[in-house]
């Protein structure tokens, strides 16, 4: 099999497809693909020519690739599938991702993307690939697939029926999350997409974060600008350039200034504040448009986040979350590492174990 190698995997692209996964989808098992996590020895992958993504070429439905069996899909965006898939020669469940054969170009880089970031991340709370290739010019992965349910559901339902687990738990959850998410900037890479519905909480009430589509190397702008370049070269339009989720961005996201670690930690903060609280998203309005703008303009004006309903937290609790979504990157936690341990101290010192 021809294979082209993927190298120096960082590079900002436009027009990310909405949710991929929907209510299931990943823990962690052994990878059966052992690679170098160097950014200049990135895993190569079955060949795709650019040439071969011309949507005139390739309109077509999803393409399956052979040794899988669709159970049901679990979820679906503009140029992309989820689906809960077995292969028989394993009688193994996993999540199967596909791309749809006219994705635009750089929706492709995107995917592969995806799967550079996720293969050089070992944890046991973020998904491991399975298997990586193409089939008919299309490319595809596989991860572990476990059942469970985002926490974006955690919290509509909480929010209608009140709290399916302890605060003690839910403090907990936050916590793997930050350390998950420190994990990740210990090796070089940042998220940029934190939000409940990329996380899955499976039966044991452990959570795990995936969807690294848009997440970024860490001081690799040079890698990105050079990507770039390539991409103009086939014609394809590169615009709506801030990426990400209006409701969970930080500000420095909106402004288009450079992400760090501490835009992760302002997303896990808006995400807290929903999950500990009964207070809607920091920033929502009534359209995307409206939401980056206030964001825009509190970050401009270098005030602090205003609500429009009522925190119901403990006040050292909640001086405990809103550091983590200060306006001004540099007043927030200088680690997610940080932010987990002063949740861990919360739990402690209020002997929240006591009632899990």
């Amino acid at each position: 099999m021809k294979y082209t190698s993927f190298k120096k995997g960082s590079v900002r692209l436009m027009n990310m497809s909405e949710e991929f996964f929907e209510s299931a989808v990943i823990a962690t098992a052994p990878s059966t693909i052992d690679i170098s996590p160097s950014l200049e020895n990135i895993a190569t992958y079955p060949n795709t020519e650019l040439a071969d993504y011309s949507p005139e070429k390739n309109r077509a439905q999803p393409i399956i690739p052979p040794g899988y069996h669709i159970e049901r899909e679990l979820g679906k965006g503009g140029q992309g599938h989820v689906y809960l898939a077995r292969k028989p020669t394993t009688n193994q469940n996993v999540a199967l991702k596909t791309i749809s054969p006219d994705a635009p170009i750089d929706h492709v880089f995107i995917f592969h993307r995806e799967i550079d970031i996720t293969l050089q991340l070992r944890h046991p709370n973020i998904p491991r690939v399975h298997e990586c290739g193409t089939h008919k010019n299309v490319p595809y992965f596989s991860l572990d697939y476990i059942p469970g349910e985002t926490l974006g559901s955690v919290i509509i339902s909480q929010a209608i029926h009140g709290p399916t687990y302890t605060l003690a738990e839910r403090l907990e959850i936050l916590e793997t999350l930050a350390e998950t998410l420190d994990y990740a900037h210990q090796n070089g890479i940042i998220h940029l997409d934190v939000k409940p519905a990329n996380v899955i909480i499976d039966p044991t009430g452990k959570p795990h974060l995936f969807d690294w589509g848009i997440a970024k190397y860490l001081n690799h702008e040079e890698i990105e600008a050079e990507e770039l370049e390539t991409i103009k070269l086939h014609d394809h339009t590169l615009n709506d350039r801030v990426k990400g989720t209006a409701n969970y961005m930080a500000p420095e996201q909106a402004q288009l200034e450079p992400a760090t670690e501490k835009s992760d930690i302002y997303s896990l903060g808006a995400i807290s504040l929903e999950l500990l609280s009964r207070i809607t998203r920091p920033f929502r309005r009534f359209t995307t448009k409206n939401t980056a703008e206030r964001i825009l303009r509190v970050a401009a004006s270098g005030g602090k986040v205003g609500f429009r309903d009522p925190i119901d937290l403990d006040p050292q609790l909640q001086d405990i979350l809103l550091r983590a979504i200060e306006t001004d990157p540099k007043n927030r936690y200088s680690t997610a590492h940080e932010f987990a341990q002063t949740l861990r101290d919360y739990s402690r010192d209020k002997q929240l174990y006591m009632f899990k």
